[in-house]
């Protein structure tokens, strides 16, 4: 629907009516979200470059190698039985709010999440703050990601999808420097919650985080994650 609309304001401008009240920008980030949007259902729901990890206990986790790194992005998937619709209103709970983020954010090794940029419904800008306790010696992570929410009605479905944000890329507010001793990683995640039906959640994620452990080998990384 946002495309569709998008399109028609973009029609609207080409022929010249009232084309100071479109907000071209907006235009072209509508599109470009919409697009993306495709693409990542497409890595969600395709087995397409996936290489399968490990099938067990109803998960199934595949990894992909990406260019330019050699930190894998990892997928999982799984389905949850029983649900009630009170059980999927807290489920959706736990992303909307960001100060749930620590109670279900993998490992529990986030502290806290501020909110930086509350700009629009479904669109935040987050400071991730985080610990690491594999190793005395690591110093401590934060993350500052840019967070976007995509109702899809047709597919009884949302997705969430954050990724790390860099000081002069953000529009919506200033991004604070890691404070002192403090490592700031980069981070991705992309998360889906379908409806199959009425007790039958359908769960997939995709994840590839960075934590900047330059004397830890990748290949070590990768098989925890």
């Amino acid at each position: 629907d946002a495309r569709v609309t998008a399109l028609k304001l973009k029609s609207l401008r080409n022929e010249q009516r009232d084309a100071a009240e479109v907000d071209v920008e907006l235009i072209s980030e509508v599109l470009d979200q919409a697009d993306h949007v495709d693409q990542l259902l497409h890595d969600l729901h395709s087995d397409d470059g996936w290489t399968l990890a490990k099938e067990s206990k109803g998960v199934t986790v595949h990894y992909r190698r990406e260019a330019g790194t050699s930190i894998h992005t990892i997928r999982a998937q799984t389905q949850f039985h029983n649900f009630e619709p009170k059980d999927f209103t807290k489920l959706c709970s736990l992303f909307v709010e960001t100060e749930c983020m620590p109670k279900w954010f993998p490992g529990g090794v986030m502290n806290k999440a501020d909110v930086l940029s509350w700009h629009s419904k479904y669109s935040k800008v987050i400071q991730l703050h985080i610990s690491l306790d594999l190793l005395p010696f690591l110093s401590s992570r934060d993350a500052i990601v840019y967070g976007n929410g995509y109702h899809l009605p047709a597919q009884n479905a949302f997705l969430i999808r954050s990724k790390s944000t860099q000081e002069d890329t953000c529009r919506y507010c200033e991004i604070p420097k890691a404070a002192k001793g403090i490592v700031r990683m980069d981070t991705e995640s992309i998360f889906f919650v379908q409806l199959l039906q009425k007790d039958v959640i359908s769960f997939k994620m995709i994840g590839r985080d960075d934590l900047k452990l330059k004397y830890i080998p990748a290949p070590l990384l990768n098989h925890i994650s």
